[in-house]
């Protein structure tokens, strides 16, 4: 395994579990406008970083990539997978301090 591979795989693994814990930390019961729209900007981060990780470790054969332009790739979906932990972060803060100031009720 490479060590591009290597790397890939622990982005994938950061991936995984930032998609299994998301949740929508709406303060009402649908949520505000903005945000499910920082809720939908958090999934399409995630997807596009599953995306690019897919590009990124593809067979030399698939994707002709040189391994300066694959590690390229890999960062921004290590980026995209930051943002959309910074997007997690932010609903529920939020939500905290919503609750705190309003109760448990929605």
């Amino acid at each position: 395994m490479e060590a591009i591979e290597r790397r890939a795989l622990v982005v994938a693994v950061v991936v995984a579990i930032t998609l299994a814990f998301d949740r929508p930390d709406f303060t009402t019961q649908l949520g505000q406008g903005w945000q499910v729209t920082l809720y939908i900007l958090g999934l399409v981060a995630l997807a596009a970083a599953a995306a690019l990780l897919a590009f990124a470790i593809a067979p030399q054969a698939v994707v002709a990539l040189n391994r300066q332009t694959r590690e390229r790739v890999l960062f921004v979906a290590f980026t995209l997978t930051m943002a959309a932990i910074l997007q997690q972060g932010l609903l529920r803060a939020y939500t905290a301090y919503w609750s705190h100031k309003h109760g448990n009720g929605f």
